[in-house]
C-alpha cells in the first residue's frame, strides 16, 4: 500500500492488478477473442455525465505495473493508458519495478543491431512512452544504465543517427519529448540482507563480487564476461571469463555472494563460480543448511534484484551449490515476494514510492534531488 505521507494533494495513484500489493487496483483488463486488450478506469465521483478519465484534469498521475509476464503485450497496453490519459494531463510518471526492455548493453543509435546480436528496445521503448505522453519512469536496476542516477531519452538514448556531416537525421520529422527515466537500485538492502542472514548463521565477513561489468556499480569487485560462443535459443554464449581475483582476494572472508541485477538464464552464474575456481578458490560442498567453512573454503549466496527463476536456472544455480536457502531476491518480478517464493526477500514498494513522493514536476527541483535519492548508500 503506497504510503500516505508520499502522496501529494492533487495527486492520483493507481495500480494495474498485478501490482495490486502495492495499492489497490484501478484498471481492469478485458480480452478480445484476437487477443487485443482493452482497460477500463474506475471512475471517482462518476455522475453519469462525466467520462471516467475527466477525472484526472491537471492532476499529477501515477501509474503502477509490472510490464511482466507477457511484458510486448502489457506495454502496449500500458503506452494506450498514458496516451489516453495525456489528454487530460501532462503530468503522468510510470513506476515499473522490473522494466524488461532495458536488459541489454548496445543501445548507442550508430551501431548495427544485428552486429550486436540484439534489438534496440531499450530506445524504441522508452522513446514510444516518451511520445505517448509520460514524463517520468522509476524503475529499479535497468541494465542498459550501468549505474543508478537520473537519465533522460536524449542524453542515454539519442533520438536520431548521425549523417556524415554531422548533424542528426530526424527520423519522424519532430524530436519526441524527453522521458527522465529514475533507475533506482536495490543493491544496499540486498546486502544488508545478505550480511544479516550470514551473521545469523555465524558468518563474520560476506565478499560482495558482480559476475558481470554490468553490474559492477553494485560493488568493487567484478568479473568480465566476454560473449562469442554459439548463439543459443537467442542469446550469444560467454566465450570468456576474466577477473583479478585470487586467493588473496578472498582471505578473511568466510562467503562469497553474487550480486547481480538480473538472473535469468543462470549461466552467467555457473561461469563464474568455474572461474574463480580456477583461480583456485574452493567452495563448499553443496548442502540445503549452511556450515562454518573449513579451510581455505568459502560458502556461497546469491543476491539478485530481478530473479526471474526459470527452472533451467534453478537447476544451474542449485549445480554448484546455491541452494534456495543462499539466493535473497526482491519482489520486482511478481507480487509474491519472488516467482519461487523464497523466503529470503526484500520489498521494492517503499523505494518506489518514496522517489514517487518527490517528483513535483519541475526538473530543476526534481533532477539533482531524485540524482542524491538514486546514488546514496552505494
Amino acid at each position: 500500500m503506497a504510503h500516505k505521507k508520499m502522496i501529494k494533494k492533487n495527486s492520483i495513484h493507481m495500480a494495474t492488478p498485478d501490482t495490486r500489493d502495492f495499492i489497490k487496483p484501478w484498471f481492469k483488463f478485458f480480452s478480445f477473442k484476437d487477443g487485443e486488450t482493452k482497460y477500463y478506469i474506475s471512475a471517482i465521483n462518476y455522475d453519469g455525465k462525466t467520462k471516467a478519465i475527466d477525472q484526472f484534469k491537471d492532476k499529477e498521475v501515477f501509474i503502477y505495473d509490472r510490464l511482466y509476464p507477457e511484458p510486448q503485450k502489457r506495454f502496449f497496453t500500458v503506452m494506450n493508458i498514458i496516451s489516453d490519459l495525456s489528454w487530460h494531463t501532462n503530468k503522468i510518471t510510470l513506476v515499473v519495478p522490473y522494466f524488461p526492455f532495458l536488459r541489454q548493453d548496445h543501445d548507442s543509435v550508430n551501431t548495427d543491431p544485428f552486429k550486436e546480436h540484439e534489438g534496440k528496445t531499450a530506445w524504441v521503448s522508452l522513446r514510444l512512452l516518451a511520445q505517448a505522453g509520460l514524463s517520468y519512469l522509476i524503475t529499479l536496476d535497468g541494465h542498459s544504465f550501468k549505474r543508478p542516477g537520473v537519465f533522460t531519452t536524449y542524453e542515454k538514448f539519442r533520438n536520431f543517427p548521425i549523417g556524415k556531416d554531422g548533424k542528426e537525421i530526424p527520423e519522424f520529422g519532430i524530436i519526441p519529448p524527453t522521458l527522465k527515466i529514475v533507475n533506482l537500485t536495490m543493491a544496499p538492502e540486498l546486502k544488508r540482507k545478505v550480511n544479516f542472514l550470514a551473521k545469523k548463521q555465524g558468518y563474520d565477513e560476506v565478499l560482495f563480487i558482480s559476475p558481470d561489468l554490468g553490474a559492477s556499480y553494485m560493488t568493487e569487485i567484478n568479473l568480465r564476461k566476454t560473449r562469442g560462443g554459439d548463439a543459443k535459443d537467442g542469446v550469444v554464449e560467454i566465450s570468456d571469463m576474466q577477473s583479478d581475483i585470487t586467493l588473496d582476494t578472498i582471505k578473511g572472508y568466510d562467503v562469497i555472494c553474487f550480486i547481480d541485477d538480473l538472473v535469468a538464464s543462470g549461466g552467467t552464474i555457473l561461469d563464474s563460480v568455474t572461474h574463480l575456481r580456477e583461480q583456485g578458490i574452493e567452495f563448499l560442498p553443496f548442502t540445503n543448511e549452511f556450515e562454518h567453512p573449513p579451510r581455505n573454503a568459502v560458502d556461497l549466496m546469491l543476491a539478485v534484484v530481478h530473479f526471474q527463476g526459470f527452472d533451467y536456472a534453478v537447476s544451474k544455480i542449485s549445480s554448484v551449490g546455491i541452494s534456495n536457502k543462499r539466493i535473497v531476491v526482491t519482489n520486482s518480478i511478481t507480487e509474491n515476494n519472488s516467482p519461487l517464493a523464497f523466503g529470503n526477500a526484500v520489498r521494492v514498494q517503499e523505494k518506489l514510492e518514496t522517489a514517487a513522493g518527490m517528483i513535483t514536476y519541475n526538473p530543476d527541483i526534481d533532477i539533482p534531488k531524485l540524482q542524491e535519492f538514486a546514488t546514496q548508500n552505494l
